[in-house]
């Protein structure tokens, strides 16, 4: 299998890519972590998933992002539904970092890498943003609900400055980026290309999953609150 390209970053310090052992102090996955952000933005854990010969980039790729507070079956449903319509490799994606809730602990992490992320594989970053994840993985194709692209779409994560938010979007679209955006029911709304009122620079890089073709109204959230 060709390899996935090395964060450009950090080129000779890379974390060899293997399939994740037992999390203990000699894991690649726990030196990673350890090294902080002296590390290089991402690691592939589960190398064996990736289909062998298919990706050779992230051009050939969909990636969904979460915090995965639990992993559960919508997570999967999105992910099995886009790889099968865009014929692409499947990647988890989940960051240490957030924009909007701390960043992960060692023993988070640990719990999180508990669950099989299987068949996809599943990258760890360090990439809050979806401009700092574009620049990682150009070419992707970003699975996401109506929830993630409304956020995508709020001009407070851009320091309220629409001039923030449209050099952010033309620097994801000049990276090649698309996003496939799955409706959620957020507070008794269905999140969909009606409801959102996308801006355009954001609508023209979006194509949207029919409620007709996937509905699945499961969340991390409602999960943890059982």
């Amino acid at each position: 299998m060709r390899q996935l390209p090395i964060p450009p970053e950090n080129h000779e310090n890379s974390p060899e890519k293997t399939s994740l052992g037992p999390l203990g102090s000699t894991s690649p996955v726990e030196c990673w972590f350890d090294r902080g952000e002296k590390a290089p933005s991402w690691h592939l854990v589960e190398e064996a998933n990736v289909p062998s010969g298919m990706v050779s980039s992230f051009e050939n790729a969909c990636v969904l992002p979460g915090s995965f507070n639990p992993l559960h079956d919508a997570h999967r449903a999105m992910m099995q539904f886009a790889t099968r319509s865009t014929g692409r490799a499947g990647f988890f994606e989940l960051s240490v970092t957030n924009v909007d809730k701390p960043s992960l602990t060692k023993t988070q992490l640990r719990e999180r890498l508990a669950e099989s992320f299987a068949p996809a594989a599943l990258l760890l970053t360090r990439l809050p943003t979806f401009e700092a994840k574009s620049d990682a993985f150009a070419g992707a194709v970003f699975v996401v609900g109506g929830d993630t692209i409304r956020r995508i779409n709020d001009l407070k994560y851009y320091s309220h400055q629409e001039s923030e938010f449209r050099r952010a979007i033309a620097r994801i679209k000049a990276n090649g980026i698309r996003f496939l955006v799955f409706g959620r029911n957020v507070n008794r709304q269905f999140l969909d290309e009606k409801s959102l009122s996308l801006q355009p620079e954001l609508l023209d890089l979006c194509d949207f999953v029919t409620r007709s073709d996937f509905e699945m109204d499961v969340s991390s959230t409602g999960l943890r609150n059982q």
